[in-house]
């Protein structure tokens, strides 16, 4: 396994840092990472250490605010095609890396719904996509704290406020809850502007899943309590693709790369991936 990191450009020219896996073996295809609120790509390595050995590259990318794209770790954008544009990017360079070979995106939590909200605009040239606990529906938040975060992002939007999230319900795992919080490069902060553009993208997105073209697997845990599992359900069913699949694990939290139950899950993934490789 050959790593190498570096800077792209992503939308508006924004320099972001991101991070490759390349196999010993010939490349079959390629995964791109897209992660969650608050984290960052580092966080995936037993993904990475799945895939690339089957002949994967993996390619990973810290978000605008997020990890080592940042020096002040908040999340903040004055509109939601701000994330589009960074993964058109990096898929353009990812795209030009292994030219003729089948792209995948796989997106965790907010990074699902990056992910998502990307593909129904730009699905050209993308094999598969899996979605990991997607907010595609209500998420949880008050209609009054959803009020108030509209009021304060026309006069203050990068007005800062903590993301709010119930660090226990990451995973049944205490050690992985324990690294999470320790980790320097995880920052738990949002903007106003930010949160209103994150709600409007939750709901164009779950409107127009029909509209989904390539295809996808969707897990979650049916135990989240940071990102409900009714809202990616829903999708789901909406979807007319025909090529898709969902799979919920009994008793799980949100990462379920990093729950009790993750080599069930990184065989799902595996099986799921292998399967469409070799259809190509």
């Amino acid at each position: 396994m050959q790593h190498h990191e570096g800077e792209f450009a992503a939308y508006n020219g924004l320099p972001l840092f991101y991070q490759a896996w390349l196999p010993g073996v010939p490349v079959r295809a390629s995964l791109i990472i897209v992660h969650g609120l608050s984290e960052h790509s580092s966080r995936y390595m037993n993904l990475v250490d799945a895939l690339v050995p089957l002949g994967i590259a993996v390619y990973t990318f810290d978000h605008r605010g997020h990890g080592r794209s940042a020096k002040k770790r908040v999340a903040h954008v004055d509109d939601w095609a701000e994330y589009r544009g960074d993964v058109r990017a990096f898929v353009e360079l990812v795209s030009a890396e292994q030219a003729g070979r089948p792209l995948f995106i796989f997106g965790h939590s907010m990074g699902g719904l990056v992910t998502a909200d990307y593909v129904l605009h730009y699905a050209q040239g993308i094999s598969g996509v899996i979605l990991s606990a997607p907010p595609l529906g209500d998420v949880g938040v008050s209609p009054l704290l959803r009020l108030l975060g509209r009021l304060v992002s026309t006069f203050r939007p990068k007005t800062v406020f903590k993301s709010g999230l119930e660090l226990n319900g990451i995973s049944r795992d205490p050690l992985v809850v324990e690294a999470y919080n320790n980790d320097p490069l995880i920052h738990g902060k949002i903007t106003a502007k930010w949160s209103v553009a994150f709600f409007k993208a939750i709901e164009w997105t779950r409107d127009h899943a029909a509209e989904f073209e390539p295809p996808v697997l969707i897990i979650h845990g049916d135990a989240d309590q940071l990102v409900p599992i009714a809202g990616s359900r829903a999708f789901f069913e909406n979807i007319r693709q025909a090529d898709k699949r969902y799979i919920t694990y009994e008793g799980g939290y949100h990462e379920s790369l990093g729950d009790v139950h993750y080599k069930q899950v990184l065989a799902d993934i595996k099986n799921w991936l292998m399967e469409r490789i070799e259809e190509t």
